[in-house]
């Protein structure tokens, strides 16, 4: 028990003190008037104590121990009261007072040593607790804290000493295991800890837990052979037994087999009491590695197969399709992702990064109603996250809403403000919105605050190359901008167009032309916007037959150009 802090004790010790006792002395048939003053004084002092009148408390028990010095009682509830008051010094003089008046009082002994330890004197502390445990030789608890000042003192090795005292008496235990296990450890003498867990097991053979620590102990010493003998001593007893399982098939993984390790795997993940955390924990890993097995059908299918296990065998937990859709989208599964994390927002919408990530994945498919939909869901739930507003903004944005676009985009720019990377998608894409509603000022604006967080990203330096050159602000400025991509991601498709439209619209066709060119080439004539750019060239290098033949490509690739069914139709650029 640390310190006397029951309540209906006390009510009882302090009725036993009234009735028995007085004070301190020996019973008396009567009580003089004095003495049933200090009485009176000291029912106040409690009154007040128990009020949470502290000072006053200690006024009228400091009138008791002043009349009566040997009231131990008064002592005792002076240490409390200062101790509450944060004296340490006048807490400790009377802890100390009502053990020298009382040292066959376990509360007051317990009382006063939680004092001293407190104040950092934990070998006076250890004293007390060395005494109580010679006194009452039986009650571990004492052993036990005089063990633990002796640790904090410094003193290891005989903490270590009454803690094999302890052994003696009582037997092998796993709270002295434990303890005598972290001491050891730190100081390295690991085979004395080793020894000590090696001692549980023989006690406690059948205990399968302790033998998994002592496999851990292996495991931590590189003692790998040891390890796997006490994994498989553990798989005869319990041979579903998750970490043993999961510590042999390691095998595999250290020794670069990882279609072996994630096959040996799978009934772990079958098995429904094996803990989902555990599970989550051998998946992780992998998630950021999809990418590297492109080319590994058996190891993809392998870890889509223990992801789907997962939502089956957990299907009402939402980590379980979070940690699946993780694996699928990043193994570029997209469409597959996007399904699970719907199915994790079914089971849980408390859990903000899959509502994110769900979004995200909606805005490179390009569903811009989805998308839209589920931003104002979302705002609903999280109505403080930016990239909600960013990705609404986004949505509108695909349907050409801009107003509503630039809206949004404000509303998260104003939200975002240490949010640097999130800050810079939303210039980017602010510099657009901009631009199509005319406000080209406020667009070049969004664009080189764009390029002041990261001057560097390929998209946003085409992108504003392009809309500059629309503008016919500064074409020299575009072509470098332009360039500079290109230098970035030199062969991306869109890039090279837009190097090629700024040449053609500074009127140098030829190099125009060689560079849309090469954009039609990367993009397998697929991009109606890029055909349909071709045919400009080519019309403004008098090849009007092959320019009619690009513009009608770029109709039929669904070029959604106002101008391009004239262009057909008049064999010439508007």
């Amino acid at each position: 028990m640390k310190g006397f802090n029951n309540k209906a004790g006390l009510i009882i010790f302090f009725s036993f003190l009234m009735i028995n006792i007085n004070f301190g002395q020996k019973p008396i048939t009567r009580i003089s008037e004095a003495e049933v003053n200090i009485q009176k004084v000291y029912i106040e002092a409690n009154k007040e104590k128990l009020l949470g009148n502290h000072e006053d408390a200690i006024v009228l028990f400091g009138e008791v121990l002043r009349k009566q010095p040997n009231n131990d009682a008064a002592a005792f509830e002076l240490a409390r009261l200062y101790q509450k008051t944060g004296d340490k010094l006048k807490a400790k003089a009377n802890g100390k007072k009502s053990v020298t008046l009382q040292p066959d009082n376990i509360w007051y002994s317990q009382y006063y040593a939680e004092i001293l330890s407190e104040d950092g004197e934990n070998e006076q502390a250890a004293e007390i607790y060395k005494n109580l445990s010679t006194r009452y030789p039986n009650n571990e608890d004492f052993y036990f804290e005089w063990a633990y000042m002796l640790v904090r003192a410094n003193k290891p090795n005989e903490a270590i000493k009454i803690y094999d005292k302890l052994e003696d008496k009582f037997g092998v235990d796993e709270r002295l295991t434990k303890r005598k296990y972290a001491l050891y450890n730190v100081q390295n003498k690991t085979k004395k800890a080793e020894s000590e867990l090696v001692k549980l097991v023989k006690a406690y053979p059948r205990e399968v837990r302790y033998k998994q620590k002592l496999a851990d102990h292996y495991e931590g010493q590189n003692k790998t052979n040891k390890a796997q003998k006490i994994y498989k001593e553990i798989l005869v007893m319990d041979p579903n037994h998750p970490e043993a399982n999961l510590a042999l098939a390691e095998t595999f993984k250290k020794n670069g087999q990882e279609e072996q390790y994630l096959t040996a795997i799978k009934p772990l993940f079958k098995n429904p009491s094996t803990s989902i955390d555990l599970k989550v924990k051998e998946l992780v890993p992998y998630i950021r590695k999809m990418p590297s097995y492109k080319n590994k059908d058996n190891i993809r299918n392998l870890l889509f197969d223990l992801g789907e296990t997962l939502t089956l065998v957990h299907p009402k937990d939402a980590k379980a399709y979070s940690v699946y859709g993780d694996l699928l989208y990043h193994a570029n599964e997209t469409e597959r992702a996007l399904n699970v994390y719907k199915s994790t927002l079914k089971h849980d919408k408390s859990v903000y990064v899959v509502w994110e990530q769900t979004m995200y994945i909606l805005s490179e498919l390009h569903r811009a109603d989805e998308l839209l939909k589920m931003t104002e869901e979302a705002l609903d739930l999280f109505p403080n996250q930016a990239t909600i507003y960013f990705l609404n903004g986004v949505g509108h944005a695909m349907k050409s809403n801009h107003k509503e676009s630039i809206s949004s985009m404000e509303q998260a720019l104003m939200m975002s403000r240490r949010d640097k990377s999130l800050r810079y998608r939303i210039y980017t894409e602010l510099g657009a919105q901009y631009h199509y509603s005319k406000k080209y000022t406020k667009s070049i604006k969004a664009f080189e605050s764009a390029m002041a967080i990261n001057a560097r990203d390929a998209y946003t330096l085409n992108n504003y190359a392009y809309f500059l050159s629309e503008q016919g602000k500064d074409l020299e400025k575009a072509q470098q901008l332009s360039s500079s991509a290109n230098q970035l991601k030199p062969n991306q498709p869109s890039y090279q167009d837009t190097y090629g439209w700024i040449l053609f619209k500074k009127a140098e066709y030829v190099k125009a032309e060689r560079w849309i060119k090469k954009a039609l080439v990367s993009s397998g004539e697929n991009n109606a916007d890029i055909l349909e750019h071709y045919g400009d060239v080519l019309y403004k290098l008098d090849k009007t037959e092959e320019a009619v033949t690009y513009w009608q490509k770029a109709k039929e690739k669904g070029s959604k150009s106002s101008r391009l069914s004239k262009k057909i139709t008049d064999r010439k650029l508007p």
